[in-house]
């Protein structure tokens, strides 16, 4: 009888799918850092979720090959396109709020510099500050658009953010632009 039911169970067993695939690793080949990536929302994307800030953003992996950096820290990465579709430059990051700061002198203090870096508000194509993020686009060169956001977790004391700047030759919305689109608002904290 336990042998039976023993073989009921590796047949229920072998017929549920497979959920967590086997991960996609990224290696850095100058300073030898690796990071797994994880099947995310469809086709398109592989889920990063970096364990020691806490953050997670889907990367759309078919455009984004390049490894140009993985920080040593564990705090992020960067990633560039390879291919033909403008060149694109993925810079993921998060931390941790200092003793001397509080989440709002954070949020408004990180937005005030990055808007000040761009040559200010009017500089920017777009902007906002929320309660717990900021997103600012811009173009510099002409040709080169570069979206940056920055979300904070309040009461948990981190922060992450993300920058993609993509050379354009025109700028019209294409299968890529939406992809990437996707993962600049994917960026975010899990659920407690």
């Amino acid at each position: 009888m336990k042998k039976f039911i023993a073989t009921i169970i590796l047949v229920f067993m072998a017929s549920i799918p497979v959920f967590a695939s086997d991960p996609v690793t990224l290696r850095d080949s100058e300073n030898g850092v690796t990071v797994d990536l994880y099947p995310g929302d469809g086709d398109n994307y592989l889920f990063y979720g970096n364990n020691f800030v806490g953050y997670n953003v889907q990367i759309p992996h078919n455009y984004l090959t390049e490894v140009i950096h993985l920080r040593e820290n564990g705090t992020g990465m960067i990633l560039e396109s390879k291919d033909g579709h403008g060149k694109t430059r993925f810079d993921v990051t998060g931390g941790f709020v200092m003793d001397d700061e509080n989440d709002d002198m954070k949020l408004r203090d990180s937005y005030e510099k990055a808007l000040a870096a761009i040559g200010g508000e009017d500089k920017a194509r777009y902007c906002e500050i929320g309660y717990d993020h900021w997103e600012i686009t811009w173009r510099e060169p002409e040709e080169v658009r570069h979206s940056r956001k920055f979300v904070i977790k309040r009461d948990a004391g981190v922060w992450c953010e993300l920058l993609i700047s993509r050379q354009l030759e025109e700028y019209d919305s294409t299968p890529f632009d939406t992809l990437i689109d996707y993962s600049f608002e994917s960026l975010g904290f899990g659920e407690d």
